[in-house]
């Protein structure tokens, strides 16, 4: 799997600072107030204050590669998002590979019984292909975990929910994999927000 940071907001913390500060200060005055406090002292008081909407302001995008529809599924259930998805009707899948889930790649036995369906599945395809049923028909005999690639963008209000429910332990492997990364890559650019000590205060 790989992560790639496509584009954000220009320095989104201070856009969101600004948000904050313009529900609380004349625009005219804003500037001085800025000046007083520091970002990162300010974020805080803001997540305990639940004021998270002054996140939406600020958004990033990313492209995600090598993951498996299922967690691309579970990906779009997030709905304030924009998505954009390699399309099963346009690529032919044998150009496509299938993820492999830890415990059944660990298992001797499952992993036979795996490879066996994956195989099957695509020799079934080309056959479809072959009798002249389109690409669009003949992918609904394709597993769920066929490799796929998507890129989505999300506010930071919506990355901060997204991230709450898919990095903890209990999540599902693979969407847990693709949150940790999507997380490593926001704090780069947003080192204040995405700050471990403020996951108390998260949505």
């Amino acid at each position: 799997m790989e992560v790639i940071l496509l584009s954000h907001t220009p320095n989104p913390e201070e856009v969101i600072e600004t948000a904050y500060l313009s529900c609380r200060s004349i625009w005219d005055q804003l500037q001085s107030k800025r000046k007083k406090r520091s970002f990162d002292d300010r974020i805080e008081e803001v997540f305990r204050n639940g004021h998270f909407s002054i996140l939406e302001h600020a958004s990033a995008t990313f492209l995600v590669k090598g993951i498996s529809r299922s967690c691309s599924h579970q990906l779009v259930r997030h709905r304030i998002a924009s998505y954009s998805q390699l399309s099963m009707r346009r690529v032919n899948i044998r150009n496509l590979g299938f993820i492999v889930p830890p415990k059944i790649n660990d298992n001797k036995n499952a992993l036979k019984l795996y490879r066996k369906i994956i195989n099957d599945s695509s020799k079934i395809y080309n056959e479809l292909i072959k009798l002249g049923i389109e690409k669009e028909d003949a992918r609904f005999c394709i597993p769920i975990g066929v490799e796929t690639q998507i890129i989505f963008t999300m506010n930071f209000r919506s990355l901060i929910h997204f991230l709450k429910l898919r990095t903890p332990p209990e999540a599902q492997w693979e969407i847990r994999e693709l949150a940790l990364k999507t997380y490593e890559l926001l704090k780069n650019i947003a080192p204040n927000i995405f700050n471990d000590n403020l996951k108390q205060y998260w949505e």
